[in-house]
């Protein structure tokens, strides 16, 4: 079994999606029954501190690099659980990093 994690700015078609605060409620999943997803409460900018939730500053740093490694590989692990299915062993190397 392979496990992908990745960001897409589209249509969510991971089974985990990383999201930044407000983004969740305008393009997250509508239920968890087959999905999961990891969120960043940042609403400042990581660079010069600016409140970033009406209007956003001039730096283009992530917004969801808080969101912990631990959090977006266990996500999938849960779902793999509730749905029966076997998950995967963590050996990979990027598991490592945390």
């Amino acid at each position: 079994m392979l496990l992908v994690i990745g960001t897409f700015a589209g249509v969510l078609v991971l089974v985990v999606g990383i999201y930044w605060l407000t983004n969740l409620g305008n393009s997250g999943p509508l239920t968890c029954s087959r999905h999961r997803y990891a969120l960043s409460f940042r609403t400042t900018c990581p660079t010069c501190g600016r409140v970033n939730i009406d209007e956003r500053c001039e730096h283009d740093d992530s917004f969801v690099a808080d969101v912990a490694l631990e959090d977006v590989l266990t996500a999938p692990i849960d779902l793999l659980r509730e749905t029966s299915v076997a998950p995967p062993k963590l050996n990979h190397p990027l598991y490592a990093y945390r």
